[in-house]
């Protein structure tokens, strides 16, 4: 497929549960294969943070390196961002490992302020979480259900400090939501650009500043895992060793507490960074 057709406008019918995709008002510019440099739009509408991607018409640019869609907006108070993946390997990571958008009020890439959400399997009900863990009986058809369970757990990063925990509908000034439709998913956040007594949590950027944006999508951790008997084993992203749950679960162990093969089981982790230069009304 030529460059231009994976960039060509996607233009479906709301009517018939699709989305509409436009490619217009933002630029991207590829300054290296890892940066991008984006010039935020002016908020002109009301944007409702409800994982609908009516609000953000002309506003999605298709990265094909990352196959996915972006689009960012502020006005004199918030930032408003749009994820939007129809890749289905693309969706399953954000689902299974979760997801963080970053922001540096100084333009560059250091950590100043992550909203992991989703949490990943880390949110997921116990139940959710054993559906999914490797050698689990649970009937195939029941893994996807629990695959799609998306919790209202958010965790707030700020540098090194204790990660808060809080859930959707207490995030003081912050809003996230994403949902999943017609094989795609939807993922708009608000976030303020200043802090004040009912929003602590905030970008701490004026309009028109050029600002940092990273979204991550955590890569599996690998834990050593060697349970009695002397068979040995390596978990994926587990603190007991399985893949996202807390207990159990091998992947290739091997006798003797052999080293499995892994090679098939690591992921790297997804990293967009860019910066953003905020629109101005002045």
């Amino acid at each position: 497929m030529k460059k231009k057709d994976r960039l060509s406008i996607h233009s479906l019918n709301m009517s018939h549960n699709y989305w509409i995709f436009t490619l217009g008002l933002i630029t991207l510019c590829f300054i290296s294969c890892t940066n991008l440099q984006f010039q935020s739009g002016w908020k002109n509408q009301d944007i409702n943070i409800d994982g609908k991607s009516d609000d953000w018409v002309g506003h999605l640019i298709f990265m094909d390196k990352q196959n996915v869609s972006l689009g960012i907006q502020n006005d004199s108070d918030y930032l408003y961002a749009c994820v939007v993946a129809e890749d289905q390997a693309v969706i399953s990571r954000i689902l299974r490992q979760g997801m963080i958008v970053w922001f540096d009020p100084e333009g560059g890439k250091n950590k100043i302020l992550g909203i992991k959400y989703p949490k990943g399997r880390e949110g997921m009900q116990p139940e959710d979480r054993e559906a999914l863990r490797p050698g689990s009986k649970t009937d195939p058809q029941n893994k996807r259900p629990a695959l799609l369970a998306v919790s209202h757990e958010v965790e707030i990063l700020q540098n090194s400090k204790v990660p808060v925990q809080r859930t959707t509908d207490n995030l003081k000034g912050i809003e996230v939501f994403l949902n999943r439709s017609a094989g795609l998913i939807v993922y708009e956040i608000k976030v303020p650009l200043q802090t004040n007594n009912e929003r602590p949590f905030a970008i701490n950027a004026q309009e028109g500043a050029e600002i940092g944006i990273g979204i991550e999508v955590p890569k599996m951790t690998l834990t050593m895992n060697r349970p009695a008997g002397g068979m040995g084993g390596v978990g994926m992203g587990g603190r007991g060793g399985s893949i996202g749950g807390r207990g159990g679960g091998m992947i290739g162990g091997t006798p003797g507490g052999g080293m499995p093969d892994l090679r098939g089981n690591m992921q790297k982790n997804m990293k967009i960074w860019a910066a953003v230069q905020l629109a101005s009304k002045k």
